[in-house]
Formats: C-alpha cells, structure tokens, sequence
C-alpha cells in the first residue's frame, strides 16, 4: 500500500496544477470495492507506471465523466464511466491499462444511481470502438460526446429503453439483458437517450410510462390456439420478439384496431401477414409459432 502511494503521489500533483475543478475515481482492485485502490483526478496514460495495470475489478466515479481503455495511451477497447458505483466491471475487470477524464464536474459526490442495471454502447458494431457505459437514467447523450454514435450495445443487467431522441422521445426500444452485436437501421447512429425499465409479467414500464401492455393495445398475442396461454398486448412497434419474451410463440391473436405486419424474421422480415381488426383463433400450421416481429401499418 505503501509503494503504491508514493507512485500516485507525484501524479496528483501533477492533476492538480490547473484542475481545480476536476473529477475524482477510485479503481478498486477487487469487485465490490474490495482490495487495493487507486484514487485519480486526472490522467493517467500508462497504469503500468503506477503499478496498477490490469488490476481494476470495481470502480466509484464521485465527479466527472471518466473514460478507461484496456491497452495503454487510451487504446484497445474503452468504457466510458459517469458519476456513480460500478461494483463489477463484468468481462472487463483486471484489464484497463489507461484512464482519462473526458468532462469534469465538482469533487462533491452525487446520488448514488439505481443498482437495477447497467448499459454498455459502442459506436462500432461488434462491441469494438469507443464504450459508453451508465448506470443510471441519461436523458441527452450530447453533454458526454456519445449522441448519435451507437453500433451495439451490451446490456449487463436489468431491462433498458434506447431512445433516438433526446428525454426518451422519438423511436424507443426494449433491450433485457443481453448482447446486441448491431443494431437495426432505425437505432443504428440515432441513440440520444436511455433509463432502465422494467417488466412486471405483462407490462414495460419506465419514467412512469407503461406500454405493450397498458390494457388498452392494438393487438394482443396469444401463445396458443384460442386465446389460451400466455399474451402480450402490443401498443406499438417490436422489432424483435426476443425483447419481449415471445419469440417463435404466437398461435392466436385479437387485433382490437389498426391493421398489423407480423414477420417471421426480426425486424419486419421474412414471410409477413397483415391481421385487420377481429379475432384470429388459429394463424394457421404454416405460421403457427414463426413470428418474430410486428408493427402497425395503417388503421
């Protein structure tokens, strides 16, 4: 503990020679905020120097919006982390090399964010390029120079809607946990904004919106002949059917108004039908179990 002092001692010094109003992380060695730790306020281009490279299993963003790349001078693959608790950093974990603050803010700590999940996006498909992670509710992109740049996305833990608009308007997306290695052409270069949701059995909520279940849907699915088994009442769009736990299971369906596109491919490909308003007890042998995708495509 010790020799590691004496090594960030020289580099604080330097910070803080103009930095007066610099953000503050600590890298904690083990998950959990466990194990040796490094307190920076400012860059560090080599964490090799300071004998703290690929050691980094947890980290505690209290000011500024910080970003952490796995192979020294801010190369390899990079996070971006803003004010908050980060008690895992998942596959990444023991593998950063540099870190750097991209925009600063006071020293005091803010509000610690919900621990019900965490996004990573990437602005190149593949989870390749620059990351940005938060795990808390984003209204606008632009203030961290992430709007607009998204690829994919990987989503860590919890439910999130993707926005292409800034304070979660324009087009808005589900993603559950999971890895999502591109996106469609719709969210491809347009994500502005994101908050976690969440989904109670029957309904997507977020902010105090509900939807694909509000009660009073388009359509409503039905995972077997006859309106029988489980259901989804759509409201809007779903590009993919795996959003939303009903992927490759509708048998019967009622549409209550509008006339709507399912596919048997995500994002409204493949062999598609359009249903007007009724009831449908059966879809038929040829599409029983097959769709992937819906959306509204006139009323």
């Amino acid at each position: 503990m010790h020799v590691l002092s004496k090594a960030v001692f020289p580099l604080a010094l330097l910070c803080l020679a103009g930095l007066a109003q610099a953000g503050e992380v600590i890298l904690y060695e083990h998950s959990d905020f466990r194990g040796r730790t490094l307190t920076l306020r400012g860059t560090a281009p080599n964490m090799d120097s300071i004998n703290f490279n690929d050691r980094a299993s947890s980290v505690r963003v209290l000011s500024g919006l910080w970003e952490m790349c796995t192979d020294a001078y801010f190369r390899g693959r990079c996070a971006t982390f803003g004010p908050g608790d980060y008690p895992s950093l998942g596959g990444q974990s023991n593998s950063y090399s540099s870190v750097r603050e991209l925009a600063s803010g006071g020293r005091s700590r803010p509000p610690s964010p919900p621990s019900d999940g965490a996004i990573v996006l990437f602005d190149n498909e593949g989870f390749r390029g620059r990351g940005f992670g938060i795990t808390s509710a984003m209204p606008d992109f632009d203030p961290a120079g992430f709007n607009d740049r998204a690829r994919s996305l990987i989503v860590k833990s919890g439910i999130w809607e993707v926005c292409t608009d800034a304070d979660y308007r324009g087009r808005c997306r589900i993603f559950p946990k999971g890895e999502y290695p591109a996106l469609d052409l719709g969210l491809n270069d347009q994500i502005s904004s994101a908050r976690p949701a969440a989904y109670d059995g029957n309904n997507w909520s977020a902010g105090g919106a509900t939807w694909f279940g509000a009660g009073n849907g388009s359509v409503i699915l039905y995972a077997h002949d006859n309106f029988e088994g489980r259901s989804r009442t759509l409201d809007g769009p779903v590009g993919n059917f795996d959003q939303i736990g009903f992927n490759d299971m509708v048998s019967s369906l009622i549409v209550r108004r509008g006339l709507w596109e399912l596919c048997t491919d995500a994002e409204f490909r493949g062999t598609c039908r359009v249903y007007r308003p009724g009831e449908y007890r059966s879809v038929g042998p040829r599409l029983n179990a097959q769709f992937s995708s819906a959306r509204l495509v006139g009323q």
